[in-house]
């Protein structure tokens, strides 16, 4: 079955990688990512620029202002839009790196792993099968409430479904720095690439062979099942993160999940379990605050929408 991830609020997956200082230019509403084989290739030409490139190369400032001052518009491979108050930020403080989103390792474009997508769905059926199943509730270790819903690996319930990295229709980023919104804002010293609008697409398939030898007791997988779980547990979410929070509200389209790096603890909790909180070190029945952006949105909001079989 196809399916489409449509961003509603600010996202962001990282990569493990960095964005640093030396890899973009300031622009006017952005940075500049530098394409380096093209500029390194025009250096390398050019004796005098060369020798100046090979004087700053060790000093992290001095190679900075070589930069903004030598690398030209073609040599930009793309410019990510971002604040007057990041780009301030940025340029008085050469040691700040941005988180990079994971991309494409070959079209280098942004994608929504499959792992995302599938580890929602897993959260959300969690969920709804303890709901319905209230005996379940007395299971306290987290790892053995998950071996009794789903089975053990050999023959784990989600063995047969399939969901593959979602690639971009469309999208938009920007580099923002989220803030911790709870009884006191906690702004942190980080900023991410982050996916503020778009469309991904990808495949959501169960595997009728897989799903032969797949554990059952608690419930059989299909596509309606996997929409009703994932229906209930993220409304569930959205109306009560509406209620606690001082962030702007989100409106409910089904079908809709929180994903990605500062959607909350929140999210990847099932309902009663209580979330954890390590400064407090102890369970909270939820999150004590919420990230948001600099427009004050809640970040990790998609809306995800099957689409026919293939």
């Amino acid at each position: 079955m196809r399916a489409k991830f449509k961003v509603i609020t600010p996202v962001h997956i990282g990569s493990g990688n960095q964005i640093n200082r030396y890899d973009y230019v300031l622009f006017e509403n952005g940075i500049g990512l530098i394409d380096k084989v093209k500029f390194n290739e025009r250096v390398k030409k050019d004796k005098k620029l060369f020798s100046e490139f090979l004087k700053v190369s060790e000093n992290l400032s001095k190679l900075i202002e070589f930069l903004e001052e030598e690398v030209l518009d073609e040599e930009i491979s793309e410019i990510i839009e971002a604040s007057n108050g990041i780009l301030d930020k940025l340029e008085k403080n050469y040691s700040r790196a941005i988180e990079e989103f994971i991309k494409d390792k070959f079209l280098n474009t942004p994608i929504i792993p499959g792992s995302t997508i599938k580890g929602a769905i897993r959260t959300a059926i969690l969920d709804y099968v303890v709901l319905k199943n209230p005996e379940l509730k007395r299971i306290k270790n987290p790892i053995n409430l998950e071996k009794e819903v789903f089975g053990d690996v050999k023959e784990d319930s989600l063995k047969a479904l399939f969901v593959s990295d979602f690639k971009p229709i469309n999208y938009e980023k920007r580099i923002i720095s989220p803030l911790n919104r709870g009884k006191k804002d906690n702004p942190i010293p980080v900023l991410l690439e982050m996916i503020v609008s778009g469309e991904f697409e990808g495949e959501i398939r169960i595997d009728e062979n897989l799903l032969k030898s797949s554990y059952t007791k608690y419930f059989e997988l299909d596509y309606e099942f996997i929409k009703l779980a994932l229906e209930y547990f993220y409304k569930n979410i959205l109306n009560y993160e509406n209620k606690r929070f001082k962030a702007n509200p989100v409106y409910y389209k089904k079908i809709m999940i929180k994903i990605g790096k500062h959607a909350g603890a929140g999210s990847k909790s099932i309902s009663n379990r209580g979330v954890f909180i390590r400064q407090l070190k102890k369970n909270l029945s939820y999150q004590t605050s919420i990230w948001v952006d600099e427009n004050n949105n809640p970040i990790g909001w998609g809306k995800l929408e099957f689409e026919e079989k293939i």
